[in-house]
Parts: C-alpha cells; sequence; structure tokens
C-alpha cells in the first residue's frame, strides 16, 4: 500500500511537471494574427508580452509619410484638408459642419445689420422727427427714435462680428489639431529611444578640483 502511494504521488509530480513545461512552451511563443508574441526575458510567467513581428519597408514608408508641415500648410490653406491627409476622414463633416452653422449666423446677421443700418440712415435724414414707421418679421413699429435704431444696429454688428472671431478661431483649431495629430501618427515608439541613469564621478566645479559624486543621464535617440 506504502509503495502505491509513494508511485502516485511521484506520477502526479510528474504530470505537474510535464503541463508546467507545455504551458511555459506555450507562453514561449503566442501567435496573434501575423504576429508571435513572446514574454520578457525574465518574466516566468509570460505577463508581460512584446510584438516581435518587424515592420516591412513599405509599411515603414507609409507611416512615416505623413508630414506635420505638410498637414499643417494643407489647414491652413483649406479646413479639412489635413484631416484628410491624416485619414481622419471623420473629423471633416465636424469642422464643415461648425463652419456651416457659423456661415448661417453670419449671413443672418449680415442681412440684419443692413437692415437697421438703412431704418437708421432713413431715420437719420428724416429732419421732421428723426423718427421712422416700419415693419419687422410681421410686426408695425410706429415713431421709432434714431438712437433705439442706433442700438439695434450696433448690437447686430457685435453679433455679425462675433461669427468671425468664431469662424477664425475654427479654423486655427482645425490647423493645431491637424498638426499634432501629425505629430502622433509619427511619434518614434520603436526601442531606438532609451535613456540610462548610472551613477558618476564629477569634478568639483568651485573651490579646489576635487572628485565628486553625480549622477549621469545618457538619452539614445536614434541607433
Amino acid at each position: 500500500m506504502g509503495k502505491r502511494i509513494w508511485i502516485s504521488v511521484l506520477m502526479l509530480m510528474l504530470y505537474g511537471a510535464a503541463m508546467g513545461q507545455k504551458t511555459r512552451a506555450v507562453r514561449d511563443s503566442i501567435p496573434v494574427g501575423s504576429s508571435t508574441l513572446i514574454p520578457i526575458q525574465g518574466d516566468t510567467l509570460g505577463t508581460a508580452l512584446l510584438d516581435t513581428t518587424a515592420l516591412t519597408p513599405k509599411q515603414n514608408a507609409a507611416i512615416h509619410r505623413i508630414k506635420p508641415r505638410t498637414a499643417t500648410m494643407r489647414s491652413l490653406m483649406f479646413p479639412g484638408l489635413g484631416q484628410a491627409y491624416n485619414h481622419q476622414y471623420w473629423k471633416m463633416p465636424i469642422v464643415y459642419g461648425g463652419f456651416g452653422v457659423l456661415g448661417y449666423l453670419f449671413n443672418n446677421y449680415r442681412k440684419e445689420f443692413l437692415f437697421w443700418r438703412d431704418l437708421w440712415d432713413k431715420a437719420y435724414n428724416n429732419s421732421s422727427s428723426q423718427s421712422i414707421s416700419f415693419t419687422y418679421k410681421g410686426r408695425s413699429y410706429e415713431n421709432v427714435g434714431q438712437a433705439t435704431l442706433g442700438r439695434q444696429t450696433q448690437q447686430v454688428m457685435r453679433y455679425r462680428n462675433l461669427n468671425v472671431i468664431l469662424m477664425a478661431a475654427l479654423w486655427g483649431l482645425n490647423v493645431v489639431d491637424a498638426n499634432v495629430t501629425a505629430h502622433l501618427k509619427t511619434f518614434d515608439m520603436s526601442e531606438d529611444l532609451s535613456m540610462r541613469v548610472e551613477p558618476t564621478v564629477l569634478m568639483a566645479p568651485v573651490g579646489p578640483m576635487a572628485p565628486v559624486p553625480g549622477v549621469r543621464v545618457a538619452f539614445r535617440l536614434k541607433k
């Protein structure tokens, strides 16, 4: 009976070791689509994985074809062209929708400004009373003075100018978005970027020349 127990325990240990080796083998190489993921050196459980698939020259050329300067200049020339250059076509309706709303409001306020300005001119030229009667949006107004018409003209003019400012701000925002997106798309995330911090010995800049402990930070940007 005792021998059977020890044989069973030994078989379980061997089975566990075999399963561990199998799990480790699976962890050592995990295919995902066209990529192969492997654990970082020293990670026995394989919880941290690295993508080992190298990009082809054609893929690299396609990634680095986007130039922030080109995206910026295209957005400056015409809104939405920078977004199209960055392949973010879903942003173009947002840009054009914003300009459409602001353009519609600007046109309405421009017409109202011309309407109130003409009434103000008529009241100003009316030497008898400097007031005028008119109909506006289906309502009749009697003997409206020049001062009232002038204030209404100024208010509508401010609304019209505000829409011009908002359109200029939207144009600038469109340029900034295209430039930032192009920079993010071309940001180098490869292993060529690294930083190393290590202790070193420096010479004291003042007083007697004597070695002092320090820290050196080394950046490597490209191979």
